[in-house]
């Protein structure tokens, strides 16, 4: 059974060689970049099998264009700034060998923020579904989005590795993005922000990651993790109250 890797990119030059170099094991790697103005498609050219371009609207819907240029039997979706371990590595090609394997298959993420291993702050239980196979799956939602499968799913035990943003910088870099994609899903549930939620939501976001998800684990990152997703979530809501009266 043949593997297809695939990856979406914009303006990843810190992360896409590594990324690439973590899945050459894959027979092929699609590859859709949505208009970068860095070096990253300098750096995805000698090791990318297809490397394509499609402007972005949202996350499912480019994710869904570059698997639909997969060939082979099975789908790795990998985002930039994640690298495949050797252990997974040898644990997708056993799996993917197997006749009667699953439709799809999550993957344990061990997710680094600001050069910390996080252990705590809801990022313990995060194992998305990213192996599938070709087909039998299709992405769903704006942001933050999900793997829909048409069959039986499983869990992979080897590790996959996140770097996610490592200063603040980079943090307010992507909660531009994000927070638009959120308050235009929002909007499309046609109903308005309650303002208790303007109000309350960012404090319980802070309460959640810190106290009930045990964010205080990870040490002085976590207390940051926490802050930065509480300011996250007042600027997703502010941004919605806008569209609101404005509407």
């Amino acid at each position: 059974m043949g593997l297809s890797a695939v990856i979406i990119m914009k303006d990843e030059e810190r992360n896409i060689r590594a990324c690439l170099e973590s899945v050459r094991f894959a027979d092929e790697t699609v590859v859709v970049d949505s208009g970068s103005r860095d070096a990253s498609l300098t750096l995805a050219k000698p090791i990318a099998t297809k490397l394509l371009s499609r402007p972005f609207d949202d996350f499912a819907s480019q994710k869904n264009f570059a698997v639909s240029h997969a060939t082979q039997d099975w789908v790795f979706v990998i985002d930039a700034d994640e690298r495949v371990s050797p252990e997974l590595r040898d644990e997708i090609l056993r799996v993917i060998a197997v006749p009667d394997a699953a439709a799809a298959y999550a993957v344990r993420r061990r997710t680094n923020l600001f050069g910390r291993d996080f252990i705590a702050s809801g990022l313990q239980g995060d194992a998305p579904l990213r192996l599938f196979r070709r087909g039998k799956a299709v992405f769903q939602g704006l942001v933050h989005e999900t793997l829909s499968v048409d069959g039986k799913t499983g869990k992979l035990n080897a590790v996959l590795t996140h770097r996610s943003f490592q200063t603040v910088h980079e943090h307010l870099e992507k909660l531009q993005l994000y927070t638009d994609l959120e308050a235009r899903r929002d909007i499309r549930k046609k109903s308005k922000a309650p303002a208790g939620r303007f109000l309350l939501r960012p404090f319980w976001r802070f309460f959640s990651i810190y106290v009930l998800k045990q964010g205080f684990r990870d040490g002085r990152e976590g207390f940051f993790y926490a802050i930065l997703s509480s300011f996250y979530e007042s600027v997703r809501w502010m941004k919605r109250w806008e569209i609101d009266e404005r509407a």
